[in-house]
């Protein structure tokens, strides 16, 4: 076993003077940049319900991702009218008042037929439309993105309204506009506008039998292969709703709030002046979906400038909005304008795609732009008092059209995020088993399923000439933003980069920050990084820093996520009537302050930590429970600058540990890297520990073995990768995780 722990010190970076400079050179000059990644499970991508809580709780039904085929497939209303654009009101009946929702829409009235007369004529227009070619959206760059039709505007503005005080409103029973549109045709295989047919956008079984490494294995059906601000479902939704699904959501919600709900399909003609929240589902803004929530008393001569708005911007549009953050939003909205308050418009936005889009591409900034436009002209929202919130990547999301680099006609007033990827570049590099979910992701990016292994190229005759030969970390870069090499990837094209941070110091946004330690997907130290950037430029922050929490929120005994109420609070303040909303914003958070969080192993809750005095940082180390022969995975680092710290892995047979050193930089981090790659040893489970050594102290303080985030004993198994699909490699080398954490990364922490 001698030989064997010379090469696990090797590996380490204990051996040769010349591969601990390499480890030296590799700091952390290497920058985050891979994104939100899932668990899979059973051959299909589903959202577990404490990873992807979905930037909020979500139901049960929300573990069958969107993109799987439903259990059982919902009877769809557009079996009356399978792959149509609805016919405008406006379009069909130009010399008359819009028809009524039972006329054209007979799954909004369930008892009754639609009139013969309404039917020959809907088929008349429906023929019609179909015959056309659907109209190219403009080119994001040099010209708008054309407004979608408008409603017919009333004749005369309507009297103001309070609606109802008490003691009851208007009957929850609505008359919906359905079905609920996907803008996918199963006729074409992708896009149609008004459609709402549901795809099978996610391939099964993407490697099949007699797969070998380099073979063209697409994960998106319809011949999708995502490129460069090219993503499959950007322009139609994955998940789909029948009629009773989305009466009952409607239904609950108004059960909730005592505030009806109305169904509407895009471009939709919302009534002004009505006591109920109006939702217009699938309206387009260039490559991209939104859904708007309307606020009961909207004001349909409302001018820019008089709504706020919060925003989402998570994955699947529809599954959003009925299965994650839909409800939330309704509930906000819904307890606008009543009561003397101002109202307030929700939207829910894909981002500019589905999986392979992150909304990291800088045409996806200029499609939340040509939405705002959209939805300032027709609906009345102010474009600079934007609230958004997300984790993940609807964190993501937030964070980066937050920024807004280049000063486009929008701002955010209030940033509220979770567990966000801030450094795009560096993460690339970081697809390893210590960020088990990174490996899922790159598969989502470049669209083939084994591109997370360290030894792929992109194959030829994939359908992306432009993209073959290139290695996982380029072509997923280049997929998500554009870049190629992981530097220009952080400098310029990262949440981390000096011009994402002035944009954000220049707009005076306040941020709501959730880090998260021990995450399987995003490194707890680019989060750390962020935080003290931060700062730096002079961003009004406050951060709760939730230790072996792993990639979820916190949660309130009530089941509300904090930084859900921290949108709710700030958007009750703009929604008060005597604020102008012209004026400089309130103040949503107080003096910039960090609060601490840790899990309790026993009762597996969050419970707040008083650091010791002077301790920032509590040290901590991400590392890998399964590593790889012929392949390296970072060893990461966070603690007090300064701080010494060292990994021991213990080696059957041998007296002593095998360790790898370093010391925390002025940036509260530290990375060194098991390098498989260059030394591989014995295919065993090797024991590990950890021992710190703060400045000021003149000996080793050990971290026992057990400081995991569940709990486990530590160990670190060296293997031999199979050839396992993007769907089932994330699972295969997750750690050991606590049940109400099971979004967890492997590693040891200090308190």
């Amino acid at each position: 076993m001698r030989g064997h722990w010379a090469l696990l010190l090797g590996a380490l970076g204990c051996v040769e003077p010349t591969t601990v400079t390499l480890l030296d050179a590799h700091r952390f000059d290497e920058d985050d940049g891979l994104t939100d990644a899932i668990s899979t499970q059973d051959t299909r991508l589903m959202m577990d319900t404490a990873i992807l809580w979905g930037d909020g709780a979500l139901s049960q039904d929300a573990q069958r991702w969107p993109d799987a085929a439903l259990d059982a497939a919902p009877a769809r209303d557009a079996d009356l009218w399978p792959d149509a654009a609805p016919a405008r009101d406006a379009d069909l009946w130009p010399d008359a008042a819009p028809r009524r929702d039972a006329d054209l829409w007979p799954d909004a009235a369930p008892d009754a037929e639609p009139a013969q007369d309404a039917q020959l004529e809907w088929d008349a227009a429906l023929d019609a439309a179909l015959d056309a070619e659907p109209t190219q959206d403009a080119q994001l760059e040099g010209d708008a993105v054309p407004e979608p039709d408008a409603a017919p505007e009333p004749d005369a503005a309507p009297e103001p309204m309070t609606c109802w005080l008490t003691p009851a409103p208007p009957a929850c029973d609505q008359a919906h506009e359905l079905p609920i549109p996907t803008h996918f045709s199963a006729a074409v295989g992708g896009y149609r506008q008004g459609a709402s047919d549901i795809p099978q956008d996610i391939v099964t079984n993407p490697l099949g039998a007699n797969n070998q490494l380099g073979g063209c294995y697409p994960v998106y059906a319809y011949n999708n292969i995502p490129g460069p601000d090219d993503y499959p479902a950007a322009r139609y939704s994955t998940y789909g709703v029948n009629g009773a699904q989305a009466r009952d959501w409607a239904t609950t919600r108004c059960q909730t709030t005592g505030v009806p709900v109305r169904h509407l399909r895009a471009p939709g003609a919302p009534t002004s002046g009505a006591c109920v929240t109006q939702i217009i589902h699938g309206l387009e803004a260039g490559e991209s979906l939104y859904t708007v929530f309307l606020p009961p008393n909207w004001d349909a001569h409302a001018p820019p400038g008089t709504y706020p708005v919060v925003i989402n911007g998570f994955y699947d549009l529809n599954s959003n909005t009925f299965e994650t953050h839909g409800a939330f939003i309704a509930e906000l909205i819904s307890d606008s304008g009543l009561r003397g308050q101002r109202g307030a418009i929700g939207i829910l936005w894909n981002g500019g795609g589905a999986l392979a889009s992150r909304t990291m591409n800088e045409g996806a900034q200029d499609l939340f732009a040509a939405m705002i436009d959209q939805v300032a002209a027709r609906f009345g929202a102010h474009r600079r008092n934007l609230i958004l919130f997300g984790g993940s990547r609807g964190g993501l999301t937030t964070l980066m059209i937050a920024s807004n680099p280049r000063r486009l006609n929008y701002r955010v007033i209030l940033g509220v995020a979770v567990a966000v990827p801030t450094r795009i570049g560096t993460l690339a590099t970081w697809a390893s088993p210590t960020f088990p979910g990174l490996l899922n992701a790159a598969g989502w990016s470049v669209g083939l399923a084994d591109a997370w292994r360290a030894d792929w190229r992109y194959p030829a005759g994939c359908g992306r000439p432009d993209m073959a030969g290139m290695d996982r970390v380029s072509a997923h870069l280049y997929v998500l933003n554009g870049a190629r090499d992981p530097a220009d990837a952080d400098q310029r094209l990262s949440l981390i980069s000096p011009r994402y941070l002035a944009g954000l110091a220049e707009a005076g946004t306040q941020i709501e920050l959730e880090i998260t330690g021990h995450d399987f997907i995003v490194p707890y130290a680019h989060q750390v990084q962020y935080g003290l950037k931060l700062s730096e430029f002079g961003v009004p922050f406050h951060f709760d820093i939730l230790l072996r929490a792993g990639h979820q929120p916190r949660q309130l005994a009530n089941g509300e996520h904090p930084y859900e109420q921290r949108v709710r609070e700030g958007l009750s303040l703009l929604m008060n009537a005597n604020v102008n909303l012209d004026d400089p914003p309130p103040a949503f958070i107080g003096p910039n302050s960090i609060d601490y969080w840790r899990v309790n192993r026993q009762t597996q809750q969050l419970e707040p930590l008083i650091l010791p005095e002077g301790m920032a940082y509590p040290f901590s180390v991400e590392l890998p429970y399964i590593a790889f022969n012929g392949e390296r995975a970072p060893l990461v680092a966070v603690g007090q600058p300064g701080t010494r710290w060292r990994l021991g892995y213990i080696v059957e047979g041998v007296a002593e540990p095998a360790y790898s050193e370093g010391v925390i930089g002025d940036d509260f981090t530290d990375v060194r890297w098991l390098d498989l790659a260059a030394t591989p040893v014995a295919e065993a489970t090797y024991p590990c520990f950890a021992e710190i050594m703060k400045p000021g102290q003149v000996a080793w303080q050990r971290i026992p073995g057990t400081h995991t985030p569940s709990g486990a004993p530590c160990q670190t198994t060296v293997t031999t990768p199979p050839l396992l699909d993007y769907s089932a490699i994330q699972s295969w080398v997750s750690a050991p995780a606590l049940s109400g954490f099971p979004a967890t990364s492997w590693g040891l922490s200090e308190l």
